[in-house]
């Protein structure tokens, strides 16, 4: 899950009221939270599953800090180069260890994660394989996961040829899974 919320105790307030951690049991309070500095760079727009499926590549650092340091160092702008010339990528960005303020000293990379469109997972997987952090060694343990886009914006409505449809099985699937579709912070939920 990716949470926007103002402070560490809200994201982890949102993840203990989560409809489908408390459904698996799980507590909110056991989920390891990381920053995610998405990066913003035109060149990470590409149109989510217009070009392939969604796929999530989520990359966790070697635990020796000061090698995954020195590599990120040595290997920053290639990586970057890499990625952007894939044209694959929706979304990207590094993790960081979690800290109360994202300036503090303490709070290092940590892992990457992407969003990318692709054909299949054998591609998301050479395309992760192929990321100069990857060649490198940087990560100890790599990821790839099929991608479901959940609009939880309360904004159900999807976009073709400059039409606006209403996308009610949406809001269904929301309502049955116990997430709220009508809260007051989306007021043009109202029906």
């Amino acid at each position: 899950l990716c949470l926007d919320a103002n402070s560490i105790e809200d994201a982890r307030a949102l993840l203990c009221t989560e409809p489908t951690l408390q459904r698996w049991k799980i507590d909110g309070n056991d989920v390891p939270m990381y920053r995610w500095r998405h990066i913003k760079d035109s060149a990470f727009t590409q149109d989510d599953g217009r070009t392939g499926v969604p796929h999530v590549i989520l990359n966790m650092d070697i635990e020796d800090t000061e090698t995954a340091l020195k590599i990120r160092g040595e290997t920053n702008t290639s990586h970057y180069e890499y990625w952007i010339s894939t044209l694959k990528v929706t979304q990207a960005g590094p993790l960081y260890s979690l800290t109360q303020d994202k300036k503090d000293p303490e709070s290092i990379p940590v892992g990457e994660l992407y969003v990318v469109n692709a054909e299949d997972r054998d591609e998301v997987i050479q395309l992760a394989e192929n990321d100069p952090f990857a060649q490198r060694g940087l990560f100890g343990n790599m990821r790839v996961f099929g991608m479901n886009n959940l609009d939880v914006t309360g904004k159900f409505r999807t976009f073709e040829d400059g039409n606006i449809f209403d996308v009610d099985p949406i809001r269904e699937v929301m309502e049955s899974e116990g997430y709220p579709t009508d809260d007051r912070q989306t007021p043009w939920l109202a029906r």
